[in-house]
């Protein structure tokens, strides 16, 4: 395929790229804190230790989640204006959501009804219920709450029992890390399939290596990432990940 469907080939105030590394940096971080959490024990480490790693692991799991989809956004806001030009985008296309951009693009630009461009598609569509999720919230009947919390302490009076109690509540913590870790390499795993995905319908749009530095000729420039990137990279298995696709 030979397709350049861009009009506009230098832009300015691109902003995925430093997106693709805040996203690298904090999986990084996520790593380092889920291999603190392995070498606790509950027998002599504190509940509040073990608290405090699962709350650092959600913070970055929160960043990851809501820059993942800045990232594919400012991707195919910059996408559509380079083809259609920033007039015509910013007046008639950029309200549209980006579930509404990316269709754009598949349907109007590159015409294509591929099986990749469905699954990129339900890719980005999970992506966006995930930020969704951190954006909207819910009320609860707060009288209940705290009844509820209040039975728990009444049934978690004794010591044995108290001490049960925070032996799930750990549990439970140790699961949620681990489940909130995979979700973040999920989320940029997608990123890379949309970059990938852009990259088979447009030549020379190199988007992994715009957004990563990685790409299909070199698969990674490691004078443009610092040590968190790179270890990252290695979590993310890029390398073996490419030669594998």
């Amino acid at each position: 395929m030979d397709n350049n469907f861009r009009k506009s080939l230098s832009r300015e105030n691109v902003m995925y790229g430093e997106y693709g590394c805040i996203l690298l940096e904090h999986l990084s971080d996520s790593y380092d804190y889920l291999e603190k959490l392995k070498k606790l024990d509950k027998k002599t480490n504190s509940y509040d230790e073990f608290s405090d790693i699962k709350n650092k692991i959600e913070l970055n799991y929160v960043e990851i989640i809501v820059f993942s989809i800045m990232c594919v956004e400012a991707f195919l806001n910059d996408y559509i204006a380079s083809c259609i030009l920033d007039n015509n985008y910013y007046k008639n296309f950029d309200m549209l959501n980006v579930m509404a951009k990316f269709n754009l693009i598949v349907q109007f630009i590159f015409k294509d009804d591929s099986n990749q461009s469905k699954k990129c598609a339900l890719m980005l569509k999970e992506l966006n219920k995930k930020r969704n999720k951190l954006v909207h919230s819910k009320s609860k009947d707060a009288t209940y709450l705290a009844y509820h919390f209040l039975e728990e302490l009444e049934e978690n009076s004794s010591k044995e029992n108290f001490e049960n109690y925070f032996d799930n509540r750990i549990t439970k913590d140790i699961k949620s890390c681990f489940r909130l870790f995979d979700d973040s390499k999920q989320s940029i795993i997608a990123v890379v399939e949309l970059a990938k995905y852009f990259d088979s319908q447009d030549v020379d749009l190199h988007a992994l290596f715009r957004i990563f530095s990685f790409n299909e000729n070199d698969w990674l420039n490691e004078l443009q990432c610092n040590e968190k990137q790179l270890k990252a990279f290695e979590i993310l298995g890029f390398k073996t990940y490419h030669k594998g696709n």
